[in-house]
């Protein structure tokens, strides 16, 4: 289905709706077609957030109804404040603290850490321009 992180950790089947939910270690729900296992929402799940330890960064978009968020789960998700869904996802290379909107909402800084090194790749501290 296109998961990040794949693992079922739970299934409800509902026989007489046709329907299974299935919920991902990823912190996805993905709506299926208990026929033919077909995603009943496209491509994407029908909800997803951030899974791996803790969300940290939050900004508003100053520009469009957006919100930007980041995570120990190395992704930045903008999310639409209307639709209640994340419209976009990028992968990153570290956990993440902190993310900002420039003022005119067409770039996002993002700065990196962790509590614990994780990775030789870690730079607490850094941050880069999205």
């Amino acid at each position: 289905l296109g998961s990040l992180m794949p693992a079922v950790k739970s299934v409800c089947w509902d026989n007489d709706m046709g329907k299974v939910l299935v919920g991902t270690a990823g912190n996805e729900i993905w709506e299926v077609a208990s026929s033919d296992g077909q995603n009943l929402h496209g491509k994407d799940p029908l909800s997803m957030g951030h899974f791996d330890n803790e969300s940290w960064g939050l900004s508003i978009n100053p520009s469009s109804p957006h919100y930007a968020t980041v995570g120990d789960d190395k992704t930045l998700r903008i999310w639409d404040l209307f639709e209640h869904k994340c419209v976009k996802m990028t992968g990153l290379e570290m956990m993440s603290r902190a993310c900002c909107y420039s003022p005119d909402g067409q770039m996002i800084a993002v700065g990196f850490g962790s509590p614990v090194k994780k990775s030789t790749k870690q730079f607490d501290g850094k941050w880069m321009i999205m």
